[in-house]
């Protein structure tokens, strides 16, 4: 009986967890007993071993006793010893060795140590929860939930940490550690780790809002949240002997107030586990009282800050009406020495008030609602509301009483009143009709003119929505002016077009010739505006609308004058100069027929007649170009033509003025549809313009430029070639800026006033316009041109020429119903080798021309007049000599100028043109241009 081992079963291998091998021969003290436990077990062995007979009490037979194993993992375990004497030994049962049974007593043992755990967790943390209710919270809730665990934790550092969710941060608020391990941190960081922030991401926060109980952290890398380098948390977690760290989440109905973390130096295993953890979450309730407590007490100082701040007078009562409590503007109403508390609210407040506020706390009492009222005293007027508070039992415990001097408002509600019943007094005797309609667009105001403009009554139109207020105007429902104020530029066109904008939303327009209910047709000028409150919102909108008939009829005849003013200088112009025409012509023919008489030369008497009849096509072309412009012949030119004729014009123009010019083109000028003959003559007019305002010369300033325009009131939106000419003169009086381009007016001594207004009709009949603008530095007239489309233009009229040169005996039938132009120009024409037939009319002209074409020699040329009073024109007969023959040539002549066939010849089935009066050079060169076509 030595204590060897000399049998182990397979129980003994799961339990203990050596092998059979390992156990075999071992010391069994030494392989099963504590180290502690062992001295005693060694000495029982002796005993049995000299049969000694203190043990017979613990041993008969075999007997059992309870004690503490070891595993061979270092796990100690309580079990039940049976030692079982060895068979045949009669001098002592354990002579030749003894059976030891082991039955693990492990659940048993754990129940006790729970129980024991149970009461102990029990104590503590009725303990800790008297204390946490004492506490009033701040820092020394921190130190005491950091004092308790570490009393739980053993050998540990202990951190206890608030959160503040609006920064997502965790602030140390205490720490539980030895000096030598805080100076470690210090000098490690550079930092005490009280007061240090550690922020979180939003994930962490969602992960510490969802954890419950104890999590073990991987590193204090980690736990700093990264705020600290991760060599010197390697460096604290070495230096201070850590072996493990964990961490406790605070968190309550999924809000985080702070954690706490526990730093192990004795083993990985955290002691004491389970009773951290409940105390932890009875520190998540104490920390939730305290924040809910302190929001409470913020919440009241806040509460009585605004009390304190409102004007009114606030008091708290009991059911009774006795004052609990006060604001600041009733403690200073009342005096400020003087003590309200447990007074009676309607003693202090007077006799009449004490009446209607006793009514009140019963009025509030009984409904359990807010009472209203007002009060009057001898100069003021009180507004109190009493507010009822009721227990659980729906009783009225406490009343709240409010009470404000709305004396000023009364005051300014009836100033108010007054000052709306002068201007409703003042809308309603105005001279303008005057509607006024709210957000809804019901009318609100109706006044005296406008039911004497539209027939209608205001009992019958007030209230009215729906555009009913359009009907005395348009007969039906629709959209007003008034109704336009907020409505952009497009839909305010689409009703109005003739609106503008007077400033900013005002609107204003004139309607012409709108029957109003069953009277004449009247002018109306409306402006409409929208009506805007103190908050700068729109509450409603106004519209007066002015009968301006009267106006409209004065400023209709006054134009009138104003044109029969111009009609006569016109008259008086034209008489001038034609008298001045026609007493040259009568003079030379005096003088020729003098100069026949004696046998001397008419030359120069017949060239100086000649000069005078120019003189007067001159002015009649002019005045045709003013009555509605002669009817451009439209070429399309572009930018080396364009600056050539321009700058071709104004040389020659230079020459017999007394100022020089200076011209400048964009280099890329855009197309222009223009007659280059009527638009040279607009260069002329501009330059002798310029020129003569400045009477000592200057430099006349020509431009030509490419511009886009919106529409702006200047011109249509679209592409212009914008020509301009300056001078550097006096400028022009402001008074006659406005008629420069009148016929006949001129400041001037010299001209006639035909000029500008000759510009202007030529301007306006290729689609453009012209401007003037002048100061104190001089004037300049501009012309916007529109600019022609790509490959737009009139061509040369699909035919082709080879020269002028055509037969001298072409045979030409010359059409006229004037018998002074046949007995002139068919002579001249004769005398040019050309074989002339006349004839005084269309039907004649056809006659003629067929008989001709059906006898084998058709005429090469027909020259027709336009226009034959009381006979066939041109037009008619060359429609009906082209059925005839196709291929017919002629030639169109007329007076008038103005006539759409002669700008636009070719589309009538001419091939050319002549102007009257005409130059027999012009006659003979487009006679000679059209002959020698081959082909129309």
């Amino acid at each position: 009986m030595e204590g060897k081992v000399t049998g182990w079963d397979e129980v003994a291998i799961k339990t203990f967890g050596y092998s059979e091998m390992e156990a075999l021969g071992a010391d069994f003290i030494d392989l099963v007993v504590p180290e502690t436990g062992r001295p005693f077990h060694r000495r029982l062995v002796r005993a049995v071993q000299h049969s000694q007979s203190w043990i017979g009490g613990f041993i008969s037979g075999h007997g059992y006793r309870q004690g503490i194993c070891l595993k061979k993992d270092g796990t100690r375990f309580p079990v039940e010893l049976s030692v079982i004497p060895g068979p045949g030994m009669p001098a002592s049962p354990f002579s030749e060795g003894a059976v030891v049974v082991i039955r693990g007593l492990a659940e048993e043992w754990e129940a006790e140590c729970r129980q024991m755990r149970y009461a102990r967790n029990i104590g503590l943390l009725s303990g800790t929860a008297m204390a946490f209710v004492e506490m009033d919270g701040g820092p020394e809730i921190y130190d005491f939930i950091g004092r308790q665990i570490r009393s739980l934790a053993g050998n540990s550092i202990v951190t206890v940490n608030s959160y503040d969710p609006e920064d997502r941060s965790f602030c140390t608020r205490a720490v539980f550690a030895e000096e030598e391990e805080r100076a470690a941190y210090v000098a490690a960081v550079g930092c005490d780790v009280v007061g240090s922030r550690f922020p979180i991401t939003d994930q962490e926060e969602v992960l510490f809002s969802a954890e419950r109980g104890i999590s073990r952290a991987s590193g204090l890398y980690k736990v700093l949240t990264r705020t600290v380098p991760c060599d010197i948390c390697t460096f604290l977690e070495s230096e201070l002997g850590i072996k493990a760290i964990y961490v406790i989440p605070f968190v309550r109905r999924d809000r985080i107030f702070g954690c706490a973390i526990i730093l192990v130096k004795e083993s990985a295993r955290l002691e004491n586990a389970d009773i951290i953890e409940a105390f932890m979450n009875q520190a998540a309730v104490a920390i939730q009282r305290h924040y809910v407590a302190e929001a409470l007490r913020e919440s009241e100082k806040t509460a009585r800050a605004l009390l304190d701040a409102t004007p009114d007078l606030a008091f708290l009562t009991d059911h009774e009406g006795g004052i609990l409590s006060y604001n600041e503007p009733a403690r200073v109403a009342f005096g400020e020495d003087r003590c309200l508390t447990c007074q009676k609210v309607e003693m202090i407040l007077g006799a009449e008030f004490a009446y209607h506020l006793h009514e009140a706390f019963g009025s509030a009492r009984i409904s359990g609602k807010s009472v209203q009222l007002e009060t009057k005293g001898d100069e003021q007027v009180f507004l109190v509301k009493v507010s009822p508070f009721t227990g659980p039992d729906y009783e009225v415990t406490r009343f709240a009483v409010f009470i404000r001097d709305v004396t000023d408002a009364r005051r300014a509600e009836e100033a108010l009143m007054i000052a709306n019943r002068h201007l409703n007094d003042t809308i309603e005797h105005l001279p303008d009709a005057i509607l006024v309609i709210d957000r809804q667009g019901r009318v609100v105001s109706w006044n005296r003119a406008m039911e004497e403009l539209t027939g209608v009554r205001k009992d019958e139109i007030l209230g009215e929505g729906g555009h009913a207020y359009a009907v005395p105007f348009y007969g039906g429902r629709r959209p007003m002016l008034i109704d336009l104020v907020e409505a952009g530029a497009d839909e305010v066109r689409a009703l109005y077009p003739e609106v503008r904008r007077m400033d900013g939303p005002i609107l204003s327009c004139v309607r012409s010739n709108l029957q109003v209910g069953e009277g004449r047709p009247l002018h109306l000028s409306a402006t409409a505006s929208p009506i805007i409150d103190r908050d700068g919102k729109v509450v409603g909108s106004i519209e007066s609308i002015r009968d301006v008939t009267m106006e409209k009829t004065m400023e209709e005849e006054y134009l009138r004058n104003e044109k029969l003013e111009s009609i006569g200088l016109l008259a008086g112009g034209i008489a001038h100069d034609f008298n001045n025409i026609l007493t040259s012509v009568l003079g030379n023919i005096t003088l020729s027929r003098m100069k026949i008489e004696d046998g001397r030369s008419l030359d120069h008497n017949l060239r100086e007649a000649e000069r005078a009849v120019k003189k007067a096509q001159a002015i009649t072309q002019q005045l045709l170009t003013f009555s509605r412009g002669g009817a451009p012949v439209l070429e399309t030119v572009e930018q080396p033509n364009f600056s050539s004729m321009v700058l071709e014009t104004a040389e020659f123009v230079r020459r017999g003025i007394k100022s020089s010019f200076k011209a400048t083109f964009d280099p890329d000028l855009w197309q222009v549809s223009i007659d280059p003959a009527q638009f040279s003559q607009v260069i002329q007019n501009l330059m002798f313009n310029a020129d003569q305002a400045m009477p000592c010369g200057g430099t006349i300033r020509i431009e030509a430029r490419n511009r886009m325009f919106i529409e702006d009131g200047t011109v249509p939106a679209g592409s212009y070639v914008v020509f301009s000419v300056a001078d550097t003169g006096m400028g022009i009086p402001a008074d006659h800026l406005s008629r420069i381009f009148d016929p006949y007016f001129t400041t001037k001594g010299e001209g006639r006033g035909l000029g500008l207004a000759t510009v202007r009709s030529i301007v306006k009949n290729h689609g453009g316009s012209v401007t003037a603008v002048s100061d104190q530095h001089g004037s300049v007239l501009t012309v916007y041109l529109p600019a022609a489309s790509e490959g737009m233009g009139e061509m040369s009229g699909g035919v082709e020429t080879e020269g002028y040169s055509v037969e001298s005996d072409a045979h030409i039938l010359f059409m006229d119903d004037d018998e002074g132009v046949l007995s002139s120009i068919v002579p001249l024409l004769e005398s040019e080798g050309y074989c002339v037939t006349a004839a005084s009319e269309g039907g004649e002209a056809i006659r003629q021309y067929t008989a001709a074409y059906e006898s084998g020699r058709p005429f090469d040329l027909v020259i027709m007049d336009l226009t034959v009073p009381g006979g066939m024109g041109g037009v008619e007969a060359i429609d009906k000599l082209r059925k005839t023959d196709p291929s017919v040539k002629a030639i169109v002549s007329s007076g008038y100028s103005t006539d759409p066939v002669m700008g636009s010849y070719r589309e009538y089935g001419f091939a050319g043109v002549v102007r009257k009066p005409y130059p027999i050079d012009e006659l003979f060169a487009e006679v000679r241009r059209v002959l020698s076509m081959r082909g129309v």
